[in-house]
């Protein structure tokens, strides 16, 4: 789970019923708001990138806020790190679904066994927690 500057709540769904969409949930006041789809598609997994219900992912975990109002996720099974817009378009930013080693180099080369948590630092930093490598 995951708030954003623009005061809006992201979920990971999949971690309560599998592979399942991101919800969003805007608040629209202190008691008021709306929930919706945000991004991915219901019980499709898969690791495709574009614009909201046209993404995939495969058991999201770990969501973080970056600066910019993107959403940093974890996303675990497929082993990548991916980036969703605040207009909910989604795109791979590291990490290869193909294989499941751990392996440091540029985002793209680098790959992860299991990444479930990230976090991201005021200057955009991205830390990934990779628990299945037992790396950060």
């Amino acid at each position: 789970m995951s708030i954003s500057r623009r005061q809006t709540l992201h979920i990971a769904t999949g971690l309560l019923l599998g592979s399942v969409p991101f919800a969003k949930f805007a608040f629209a006041g202190a008691a008021t708001g709306t929930l919706g789809l945000f991004a991915g598609q219901l019980r499709m997994h898969g690791h495709t990138d574009g614009q909201g219900d046209r993404a995939s992912f495969f058991d999201p975990r770990g969501l973080a806020a970056d600066p910019h109002g993107n959403i940093v996720v974890a996303d675990a099974a497929n082993a990548l790190i991916r980036r969703i817009t605040p207009e909910g378009v989604v795109s791979t930013l590291a990490g290869g679904a193909e294989d499941r080693v751990s392996k440091d180099g540029p985002a793209m080369q680098a790959r992860f066994v299991g990444p479930d948590a990230v976090a991201v630092a005021p200057d955009g930093t991205i830390y990934i927690a990779d628990s299945y490598a037992n790396t950060i």
